[in-house]
């Protein structure tokens, strides 16, 4: 009998999504032993996207280069720019590897999805 599989998506920027992912994983094999198959995933690699993957990995780099910008970028999204406006900008970054994760989840039949990183919860949602 096949097991239920379950997906750990996650972006290899640093080891903040990577090691939660792995966490999670050990986790579950622990309280569950050989009961699901779970993949943990550098997602939009597995799905074919690498230029959605350099260009968050290079913007993440570049942001610990100029932690300023960051904390005040933050903050202004956070603070001044409207919910929509942030969420459609979002949504355009994320289309192409919401195209290729739908295609790829249901190839793969995941019984449950979780994801470290928010770019890839919303190209799973």
């Amino acid at each position: 009998m096949n097991k239920p599989k379950i997906l750990i998506a996650m972006i290899t920027t640093g080891n903040g999504h990577k090691a939660p992912a792995e966490a999670i994983r050990a986790g579950i094999e622990r309280l569950y032993p050989d009961r699901f198959a779970i993949d943990v995933l550098d997602f939009s690699i597995a799905v074919g996207n690498p230029t959605f993957d350099k260009l968050v990995k290079n913007s993440w780099d570049w942001l610990l280069d100029n932690p300023k910008v960051a904390y005040w970028g933050q903050r202004w999204i956070d603070n001044v720019v409207p919910v929509k406006i942030t969420r459609f900008g979002q949504g355009k970054i994320v289309r192409r590897v919401a195209k290729n994760s739908a295609k790829y989840v249901v190839e793969q039949n995941y019984s449950l999805m979780i994801s470290t990183h928010y770019l890839i919860l919303q190209a799973l949602a």
